[in-house]
């Protein structure tokens, strides 16, 4: 059977993805967006809120991100610490505690949350 060009992309990300990690002092920092246990944990806001309004995708959700994305994102934080490269942990947020501050989007959907979970996801 003739390889697809998905298939030949897929080879060339996996061939990409064997290589060594250079990581040059000086150039590299690592960014680590949405990690907060609203997002990873199992029974998060957002994962809770997501099965409210997806259920059939939670799952596939709450799987990936226990397979691959909590233990590549740690691996990435050991690399980077151990190099003695910088972190930034990032995630959106509000100040006010109302929410009053988000963006519109997120407000939307704060507020969602609010009436389907009883708890605001950001």
């Amino acid at each position: 059977m003739p390889e697809t060009d998905h298939d030949a992309v897929l080879g060339i990300i996996a061939q990409k993805a064997s290589a060594p990690l250079e990581l040059p002092a000086g150039q590299t920092a690592l960014i680590v967006v949405d990690l907060q246990r609203a997002f990873v944990q199992p029974e998060g806001r957002f994962p809770k809120l997501m099965s409210m309004l997806a259920p059939g995708a939670i799952a596939q959700y709450r799987e990936r991100v226990a397979r691959e994305v909590v233990p590549n994102a740690a691996r990435l934080i050991e690399e980077f610490r151990a190099a003695g490269l910088p972190i930034a942990f990032t995630c959106a947020g509000t100040r006010t505690g109302d929410g009053s501050d988000l963006a519109g989007w997120l407000r939307g959907f704060d507020e969602v949350s609010r009436q389907i979970v009883g708890a605001p996801v950001w």
